[in-house]
Parts: C-alpha cells; structure tokens; sequence
C-alpha cells in the first residue's frame, strides 16, 4: 500500500520529533483498517474493548490487555467501543538488536497455540504477569512524556487564535492540524523529561526482549506483494463488481490460488473480506445523517437493498438503522467536506446543490473511524495510573 500504509495512525495525537527509537500514539481506534508497515507495535489498552485481526488470528482485546504485532504482519482494528483507551508504542526496527526476528508477546489468545510457532517463552502471559505489569507502566509512562497539558496547548492555540474546543469532534481535525505544527515543541520540556523518556524506552525494549522467538520474518517476495497490491486495488475499488476473475488479474495468479492466499493470510474468503470492507465504509457513511440508507447500500457496493441488510447484520449484529441510531456523530452536518463541488462547504449544501450527499471516501483508509485522545474524556495524568492493572 505504499505511503498510504504509513498513515493508519490518523486521527490520534502523535509526536513527530526528528527519528524518536519508540513513538508514542494515544487516542480511540473503533475501526483501523487493514495495513502494514515496518515498524514493531506494542498495544495497550486502558480502557473499552476492541478486536484486532492480526494475521489470520483474531484477537478481542479488554481493560489492561497488551499484545505486540511483528513488523510487516497485516492487521486492522475493529468493533472498537466509544470513549476507550489505547496507548500504541511504534518502535523503529533499527534500534533493535537483531532487526527482522519475530516476537510473541500478549495477553490475549491460545497459549499453546503461540508455543506451536516456536516461542520458547509461550508468548501468551496472564495480565498479572509482572512482565504484563511492566509494560503497561512503561508504556503509561511513554504516554505521559509526550502527549502535551492540555492547558499548554490551549494557551498556544489561543495565542493563534484558535479554539480549543475539547470533546468536540467537528473541531478534532483542525486541532490536531494545529498540534502537529507547533505544540508538540512543548514535549520535552527538560532535559530529564528526554532522559525519562530514553530510559523507558530502552526498559520497555529490554521487557521486549523476554519474548524473541528466534524466528526470523518470512521473506515471502512476490507472493506477498501480490496479495497487498490485491488489497490496496480492494480498498479503492469496493464501489465496483469485484469477481475473483478480476482480483486474480490484479494479483497475477489463478482463481483458485486467490482463494488459497485469502485463506493462509486472513483466513476468510475473498468475498468475505470484500464484504467486510464494504460494511465498514457502510458504518462510516451512516454516521452522516446526510446519507439516506439506501444510497450508501449501492454507494458501498451491493446491488440490492436486501444483500446489504442481511450482509450488514451479519457482521454488526444489528440492523443500518439501529447502527445510525447509536453511533450518529453530533454535528456530522457541520463538518468540512473534502472533494465538494465548488461553493459547497457543508453536507447540506452539497446535498441542495446536486441532489445527493457527497462521497467523503475514495480509500476505505480514510474511512477509519477515531477519537483522538484530546476528544476523550480523560486527562493526561491517566497514563500515571497504569500500575492499577498490575
């Protein structure tokens, strides 16, 4: 997926500073989708529920849960509950010692499924684990060095000119446009905070360490280009009929050996992640009340009004109307709209113009669905109180 990939953190609030060995992101993913990228990640979560699927695994990840994803391994977030907590430590490969080799280490999952990939340390622990402890308090530590007072930040926006409205989505974007150009400057305010910081870093990586397998990450060349070019070419193009006849073009390989890539990599059929896709765009577009039901059912995909209801309650387990019931955004109509028609600032005005509502996504990656950890109702002395979970 190229660049595009890179950007699955949007949406939080990151420190960008030079090349940091861990990088710190803080925020509420209820929908990431899937991607992939150099780096190690470290999820921890504090707060909510959400499933991650991690290769062919999936993973549901509760209140004080940490689980490592490997460099280069696809996954995506999902089912995400509102107003949780996630910390996720992305740490540069190159301050590894042994760059490449693979490790297991969470709370979640079959322990004696992980022992039967290799890992000498089991790979699974309980969240009692002194080492589960460790982590959480080093990541909350991480957290709390690099996400700035809100008060700091409030203050610098003012001087800009700009509101700082916390809690309120429609203002989340503009905010985090104006935290990345300046106020991150306020981390690191001494010499010891950058020293902390380091400290827990190398603390977190020596934790790590514990659970290398001494396997190193499978070099699959082609073949896995083939699959990510496949979907890349599904997330741009879930509007359209996708037959396995097509998908086998874009990957260059046989119908059957499709069907055979999807299964070992997400362990579901094309079709069945091609459905997944198209819900998950659905589930975005629904939270604009702008958008009647039945347009996003074709604008999502489906040719007709029933595949979409069943396939959409299938897989949220509840109807499009009660989802739009529950998860609508307040004051989804008063938020800026990319790719509008010309004097149309709003959806409305979109919507009076041309007679439909706009399309906000051309990539489902731009459909992931976040609160940044300013729109959460939590202040930054939380990442202090990690140890609770011990």
């Amino acid at each position: 997926m190229g660049k595009k990939a890179e950007r699955q953190d949007g949406g939080y609030y990151e420190i960008r500073r030079g090349s940091l060995p861990v990088t710190i992101i803080t925020g509420n993913v209820i929908y990431n989708a899937l991607h992939w990228h150099d780096h190690m990640e470290v999820i921890y979560c504090m707060f909510g529920s959400f499933s991650v699927r991690v290769e062919e695994h999936v993973f549901r990840m509760g209140a004080g849960d940490v689980l490592l994803i490997n460099g280069q391994d696809s996954h995506e977030i999902f089912d995400g509950e509102k107003d949780g907590l996630q910390i996720i430590a992305s740490i540069d490969e190159g301050v590894l010692r042994n760059p490449g080799m693979r490790y297991v280490c969470q709370t979640v999952g079959d322990e004696r499924a992980e022992r039967a990939v290799g890992s000498a340390a089991g790979g699974t622990m309980k969240r009692s684990d002194e080492r589960a402890a460790a982590v959480r308090k080093l990541m909350g530590k991480l957290a709390y060095y690099m996400t700035p007072d809100f008060a700091v930040m409030a203050e610098r926006l003012a001087r800009e000119d700009k509101n700082l409205s916390h809690g309120k989505t429609e203002s989340a974007w503009d905010e985090r446009e104006s935290l990345e150009r300046g106020v991150y400057k306020e981390a690191f305010a001494s010499d010891g905070d950058w020293y902390g910081y380091l400290a827990c870093c190398y603390w977190l990586l020596q934790v790590i360490s514990d659970f290398q397998t001494w396997e190193r990450r499978p070099n699959e060349g082609g073949k896995n280009e083939d699959f990510r070019r496949c979907i890349s070419y599904i997330h741009e193009h879930y509007r359209e009929d996708l037959s396995i006849k097509k998908l086998a073009r874009v990957m260059n390989v046989s119908e059957p050996s499709v069907y055979r890539v999807f299964q070992n990599k997400l362990a579901v059929t094309p079709t069945a992640y091609i459905h997944i896709v198209r819900i998950r765009m659905a589930c975005a577009l629904l939270k604009d009340p702008t958008w009647k039901v039945t347009d996003v059912a074709f604008e999502c995909g489906f040719t007709s009004l029933s595949n979409f209801y069943r396939t959409f309650e299938m897989q949220m387990k509840m109807s499009p109307r009660e989802y739009r019931k529950r998860y609508t955004l307040t004051g989804a109509k008063r938020l800026p709209l990319r790719n509008a028609p010309y004097g149309c600032e709003l959806a409305e005005d979109v919507l009076a113009v041309t007679g439909r509502p706009v399309v906000p996504y051309q990539d489902i990656m731009d459909a992931n669905i976040f609160q940044n950890f300013f729109e959460l109702p939590y202040e930054r002395d939380v990442f202090m109180e990690t140890e609770h979970f011990a």
